[in-house]
């Protein structure tokens, strides 16, 4: 399976869709319902069993419609009526969030759902253990992101263990800008 990563015209510059594909190159599926954008392209990953693709997500905003004047709603007389063909969503819904978090879905695109799901902290960096038993992470506070932001500083963040059904444990209080590295046997973090 391949992953592309694609930039569209309606979205900020920063944000982006994924698609996934065989190793041959035939489309297989849209990985990203319309809810959301995908953000920080460097952390899109495969676990390393290769079951699971990760990325970080935010909700999509989404331009509010205009509202369509009562003239256009009325029916037309026209002849017989036409029905109209029902549509199934293609994604079915997932959990959305202001802030970034850790998204994670099977190999084949399917079981979206957030890995994450704390509103405020916005999640920017993970890493897979070795062994795959769980991710480190670093995530911060909105207002601390926009700070250092307007700084011109590097993004720091509290380091976190997350498992793959979501538990979290705060490794650190103290912000960093060192990106956590497991161990090559998975047995420890270094910040």
């Amino acid at each position: 399976r391949v992953l592309a990563l694609y930039g569209t015209t309606d979205e900020p510059s920063s944000a982006f869709r994924i698609d996934l594909y065989n190793s041959d190159g035939m489309f297989l599926r849209n990985i990203i319902p319309p809810s959301i954008s995908c953000v920080f392209p460097e952390t899109v990953s495969w676990s390393p069993d290769g079951s699971l693709i990760n990325f970080i997500a935010h909700r999509r905003e989404m331009p509010s419609p205009s509202p369509t004047p009562l003239e256009d709603t009325l029916p037309q007389a026209s002849g017989s009526p036409v029905p109209s063909p029902s549509v199934a969503p293609l994604f079915a819904p997932v959990a959305t969030f202001n802030t970034e978090q850790i998204y994670v879905c099977n190999r084949d695109g399917n079981d979206l759902k957030s890995l994450t799901s704390r509103e405020g902290l916005i999640y920017f960096y993970f890493n897979w253990a070795p062994d795959g038993h769980a991710l480190v992470a670093l995530a911060c506070k909105e207002d601390e992101w926009n700070t250092r932001e307007r700084q011109n500083k590097l993004p720091a963040g509290r380091p976190r263990l997350i498992d793959p059904d979501g538990k979290e444990r705060l490794l650190d209080d103290g912000l960093t800008d060192a990106l956590p590295v497991w161990s090559p046997d998975a047995s420890k973090v270094a910040t």
